[in-house]
């Protein structure tokens, strides 16, 4: 299905909760979500917008180079082990990949400047954050998201049961450890 005008934006759209305060806007392949396991967003796309996949079982998804945001829990409760996220992608929605049981590992790619701790949360098998050579604003150390200059813990993997704080480390973001099994620090 195309988008006409969207300049390479996917178009939002809106999930039904229990408690919908606004309008719905399903997307529009949303009567396939049974169905569809594999997608591939083609190039040209720049943004995936806000709950365009969340409710299907999705097994791959393939990613292209030049996306540069994924929308708020655009592929939540993805049921593959591992996601290629491209060198290009600079932001997360929240929630994007949550509840994705089944990914052990992610790659930030070096041009993320704004990682949503949300992203990945309940994530339970998530054992190791990694970052891209060439990322100017994180950096990964035995499995954990820092800042560039390792001086803030930005995120634990939610698999991590137990964690010693790094020295050099300053500052804990305030949302680094929720939803992990940490049970000591």
């Amino acid at each position: 299905m195309a988008c006409r005008n969207c300049n390479g934006y996917m178009p939002d759209f809106s999930f039904e909760t229990f408690d919908q305060s606004g309008p719905v806007t399903n997307a529009p392949w949303e009567e396939y979500e049974t169905f569809v396991r594999h997608v591939v967003i083609e190039e040209g796309v720049l943004s995936v917008g806000d709950f365009a996949f969340t409710k299907f079982a999705l097994e791959s998804i393939s990613l292209p180079e030049g996306l540069v945001y994924i929308g708020t829990q655009a592929f939540a409760h993805f049921w593959g082990d591992s996601i290629d996220l491209p060198s290009t992608l600079t932001g997360f929605g929240d929630y994007a990949f949550a509840s994705s049981v089944n990914i052990t590992e992610v790659e930030i790619p070096k041009a993320m400047t704004d990682f949503n701790y949300s992203a990945f949360a309940g994530c339970r098998q998530l054992s190791a954050y990694k970052v891209e050579r060439g990322n100017p604003v994180y950096t990964a150390g035995n499995g954990s998201l820092y800042e560039a200059d390792g001086t803030v813990l930005v995120r634990v993997p939610d698999n991590t049961q137990e964690y010693t704080v790094a020295s050099g480390v300053e500052k804990i973001a305030p949302h680094a450890f929720e939803e992990t099994a940490v049970e000591q620090v």
